[in-house]
């Protein structure tokens, strides 16, 4: 498996068919996108309606070839990377679905955003509206344009900074929520079989198995299955007695490592100015001002409780 920085790189795969519950599900606005990239606030322009605040957010949220850190307690420490080809399959499947009004905030649970809708998506090309509007990413990075009609959240989280910049979230690679099915993980074979699992990562020893049309359990054939990275699960009695890498000492080629070391940079460098905002920020807020007591007020305290002392004695 590719490695960079001693830590695995996944690069995402996604089956686009309509009937696959793979794809983008929801739209986040966040503090900190994971493709470290802001989006542009279109705010006060004045063009049909007089005075009117277009409240339009535009930005990336799927750059390609670029490494996403990830950490999971299944899973540990690794990279995803979405290829071009992925991306358009994503961009595609999220508009043929027709979610365009599914946009949350900071991934919360029960946040989606009322009256907010994405009005615009499309992949970047060697010419395009991103440029115009300031940015400059690979060809074929997928792009959104959100309007947020919601005054109060766009007044009180987008002008003050809270958010900003997107991220997505849904069904990607071998991953589905499990709050929506019974089961963990679902996993396809290049044969087309789809394997189940109630497990939460993909490891020997852990039990498989089929569903059937009505969704029900069925005991999964023994024999090797080939997954999409190449790896192989032998399977027997309904459970992986072993996994397979083809290309255990594959390495990254020299193109590829390029093109993830100049994103990583980018990264880094838009950290280090979040981080130094941050620092900017707490700088500014004001200490907390020293309780101090007179001595007047020390003495009309303590006569206070002698009186309140020989009251009690002389009851």
């Amino acid at each position: 498996m590719a490695q960079l920085n001693g830590l695995p790189v996944y690069f995402i795969k996604i089956d686009d068919s309509l009937d696959s519950n793979q794809g983008i599900d929801m739209v986040s606005l966040v503090d900190f996108p994971a493709i470290e990239s802001n989006w542009v606030a279109m705010s006060n322009e004045k063009k049909f309606t007089f005075n009117a605040d277009k409240q339009m957010l535009y930005g990336a949220i799927l750059i390609p070839n670029q490494p996403i850190y990830r950490f999971s307690a299944d899973m540990g420490e690794y990279y995803v990377v979405f290829t071009e080809a992925e991306i358009i399959k994503l961009v595609r499947k999220f508009q043929a679905q027709q979610k365009t009004v599914n946009l949350n905030y900071q991934h919360k649970k029960d946040s989606q955003l009322a009256n907010a809708v994405i009005q615009e998506i499309w992949l970047t090309g060697k010419t395009d509206k991103s440029q115009d509007l300031g940015f400059n990413f690979p060809i074929n990075t997928a792009m959104v344009g959100a309007y947020i009609g919601d005054s109060k959240f766009w007044a009180n989280e987008v002008k003050t900074g809270n958010v900003r910049g997107f991220s997505i979230e849904g069904f990607l690679d071998m991953h589905l929520k499990t709050n929506k099915h019974k089961y963990k993980m679902e996993i396809k074979a290049t044969d087309g079989t789809t394997i189940v699992t109630d497990a939460e990562a993909i490891t020997t020893g852990i039990e498989v198995y089929l569903l059937d049309d009505a969704g029900a359990k069925v005991q999964i054939p023994d024999g090797e299955y080939t997954l999409d990275s190449g790896d192989v699960l032998v399977i027997a009695g309904s459970k992986i007695t072993e996994i397979k890498p083809t290309n255990p000492d594959e390495k990254l080629s020299e193109g590829e490592v390029a093109v993830i070391q100049s994103a990583m940079k980018s990264q880094i460098e838009e950290l280090k100015a979040q981080i130094e905002e941050l620092k900017t920020k707490f700088s500014q807020i004001p200490a907390a001002k020293p309780v101090t007591i007179t001595k007047d007020e020390i003495k009309t305290e303590v006569v206070s409780k002698i009186e309140f002392l020989r009251k009690f004695k002389n009851k």
